[in-house]
């Protein structure tokens, strides 16, 4: 099962997205791209022409391994980490990688608490239908274990917790804003992405990173710039405004927002790396 086929199925992630899936179709036309799913459809294909600068007849059969989603805020990027770290928890199949007696992990990371804890509660709704309710055998405050030999964590992007593990995916929530804070355990996306990128080494899994852009520096903008509108690129880059991802957000809190600070809505909203924010030292 593909994890559209999971968010479509009312026994497994429907539930998490209400009634009105049809407003979630740009992020399945991104899914599809990041999977593989084919075939696409004709908005499919408009989409990912606009939303990653590619032919999309040229993207690889068997999908990607890396991703990075800059989009604005309110786009329903955070709701899509999580389902993505749920999927591959408990659908992808990723148990068949471990070896005996091995538990795998899926990381979810954030740079606050606050954004941590909106992860944990994201992906405990995702759980509650009975059928992967049943998978669950173990909850901690950070997580939970399944049944299936994977435990999903949920972390305040400290990634020395988890450098002994198997990793089967990381997801990885606003990384561009990771080292802003005084005191941050992670200094920089280049190191969060680093210190997690060995994890996955023998598995295979996906590092998946979502967030709105910032400033011209670190991982994030050297992975847009290197891969974006690059055919050959390896990592698929999904660069777009708030409301390309999420069409019932009203056009007047965009307006009211560019009217208020222009280079700060670039970033809030229209997908646009902030051009008045650079390190000191470069």
């Amino acid at each position: 099962m593909n994890i559209i086929d999971a968010i479509k199925d009312p026994q497994l992630f429907k539930p998490f997205f209400g009634d009105n899936l049809r407003s979630w179709r740009p992020w399945f036309s991104a899914l599809r791209a990041l999977y593989g799913i084919r075939p696409l459809t004709p908005f499919d294909e408009q989409m990912i022409a606009k939303c990653t600068g590619r032919d999309p007849d040229k993207l690889p059969e068997e999908g990607f391994t890396t991703a990075l989603f800059l989009c604005g805020r309110r786009s329903g990027k955070s709701r899509i980490a999580s389902v993505i770290g749920a999927y591959e928890a408990a659908l992808a199949g990723r148990e068949r990688k471990l070896d005996r007696g091995e538990r795998g992990l899926v990381v979810c990371c954030s740079p606050t608490k606050t954004q941590s804890s909106v992860e944990r509660s994201y992906m405990a709704a995702l759980f509650e239908p009975e059928m992967l309710r049943a998978e669950v055998v173990r909850e901690v405050a950070t997580g939970f274990d399944l049944a299936n030999g994977i435990s999903v964590e949920i972390l305040q992007g400290d990634f020395r917790t988890v450098r002994n593990f198997t990793t089967v995916a990381v997801v990885i929530s606003e990384a561009a804003f990771f080292g802003l804070e005084d005191g941050a355990k992670v200094k920089s996306d280049t190191e969060l992405i680093r210190a997690l990128k060995p994890g996955l080494a023998t598995t295979g899994g996906k590092l998946i990173a979502i967030s709105s852009p910032y400033a011209k520096r670190g991982w994030c903008y050297r992975t847009w710039k290197t891969n974006f509108g690059n055919d050959a690129g390896k990592t698929l880059v999904w660069n777009t405004d708030s409301r390309t991802m999420n069409p019932t957000l009203p056009q007047s809190v965009i307006d009211d927002a560019i009217a208020e600070d222009l280079q700060a809505a670039k970033t809030e909203y229209l997908g646009e790396f902030r051009d008045d924010v650079v390190a000191f030292v470069p």
